[in-house]
C-alpha cells in the first residue's frame, strides 16, 4: 500500500501476513501514523468469514506493524491477471465458481455496511480482495476505510479504475461509492479482464 509493505511471516508456528509501516527508522509522518491507527481501530472489532482476520499489531515506533491471517493465493487481481501471457486458473471456467467469488466479496462488503456505525471501505478493488488456498475471498486493506459519519466531501481517495464518479466531482460521498466499486469488481469476475485497460482515464 501507500504507507506499508506486506511480508509473509510466522507467528506461533502459523503463517501470517505482516504489514510493516514504511518509515525512515527515525520518524513516522503524522499522515502515515493517522492511517495506521485508523486501520488498526477499524480492524479490531471486525469478525466475518469474508473480511481479513486481524490478529494483532505492533504500536512501538518505528516498528509499526499489523498482523493478519495469511492468504496463500494473494489478491484476486493477481489471480485474474497472472501476467506474462498466462491465463486465469481453470477454477474460473465455471459460472458457479465465479458466482462463489462474487458472493464472498458481497458478503464481506455487506458486513461492513451493516455494521453499527456503518463502515465504508472507500478502496474496494480486486487488489484488495485476497484469496486463500481453498478459494475463499476476504475483503482486505482498510487503510482508507472510515466510519460513514467521518467521511467528508473532500475525501477523494481510491484507485480511479474502481472509484465512483462522485469521488472525483467532490460530491457527497457515502457507502454508494463501495457499491460502484463492487460493480467494477463484478465486471472483472465476468470478463476476467482488467477494467478500462484500453481507455484513457481523463
Amino acid at each position: 500500500g501507500q504507507y506499508g509493505t506486506v511480508h509473509r511471516s510466522e507467528w506461533r508456528g502459523k503463517a501470517v501476513a505482516l504489514k510493516l509501516l514504511k518509515n525512515d527508522q527515525k520518524s513516522v509522518t503524522s499522515e502515515a501514523m493517522e492511517e495506521f491507527e485508523s486501520e488498526v481501530n477499524i480492524m479490531l472489532n471486525m469478525r466475518h468469514p469474508n473480511v481479513l482476520m486481524f490478529l494483532g499489531a505492533s504500536t512501538t515506533k518505528p516498528h509499526l506493524a499489523i498482523i493478519t491471517e495469511y492468504m496463500d493465493q494473494g489478491s484476486l487481481f493477481g489471480v485474474f491477471h497472472p501476467g506474462s501471457g498466462a491465463k486465469a486458473p481453470d477454477y474460473f471456467r465455471t459460472w458457479n465458481n465465479r458466482i462463489k467469488i462474487a458472493t464472498d466479496v458481497a458478503l464481506g462488503m455487506n458486513y461492513l455496511h451493516s455494521s453499527s456505525p456503518m463502515i465504508v471501505h472507500r478502496d474496494l478493488k480486486t487488489p484488495n480482495c485476497l484469496v486463500n488456498s481453498v478459494w475463499e475471498v476476504r475483503v482486505a486493506d482498510f487503510g482508507l476505510t472510515k466510519l460513514k459519519s467521518e467521511i467528508t466531501n473532500l475525501d477523494a481517495v481510491g484507485n480511479p479504475l474502481w472509484a465512483a464518479p462522485e469521488v472525483f466531482a467532490s460530491e457527497h460521498i457515502s457507502e454508494k461509492v463501495d457499491v460502484y466499486s463492487f460493480g467494477i469488481v463484478l465486471w472483472e469476475i465476468i470478463t476476467l479482464e482488467a477494467p478500462f485497460q484500453n481507455q484513457p482515464l481523463m
